[in-house]
């Protein structure tokens, strides 16, 4: 079997939440943040994890922990209207690299 081949985009910041439907009822988030936590993700290195600059100081007191890589600046459009931009970092350290293990060896 081939091995399983993701990529995980984090994104930190204020959505709206909500069940949607009558007959299949689905949970999902909405916002400017959902959408830029997708774009990380989307454009993020396939077997890595992707942060965005919100996430951050999030992440300050594990710093011994991971090394942070510039990957890109991710743009934000809606229908051709620019909506914000951040830039993306790819995680690299002892826990990530577990995690991959983990994620992405053959069933």
């Amino acid at each position: 079997k081939e091995p399983l081949r993701m990529r995980i985009g984090i994104h930190y910041g204020n959505v709206t939440a909500g069940v949607i439907g009558t007959k299949k009822l689905r949970y999902d988030i909405f916002g400017t943040d959902a959408l830029m936590g997708n774009a990380i993700e989307s454009n993020g290195v396939i077997g890595s994890v992707c942060i965005s600059e919100a996430v951050l100081p999030l992440m300050a007191k594990l710093s011994d922990h991971y090394t942070l890589v510039p990957h890109q600046l991710v743009r934000l459009e809606e229908q051709g209207e620019f909506i914000g931009e951040t830039m993306s970092y790819e995680v690299k350290g002892a826990q990530v690299f577990a995690l991959q293990c983990i994620l992405l060896r053959p069933a």
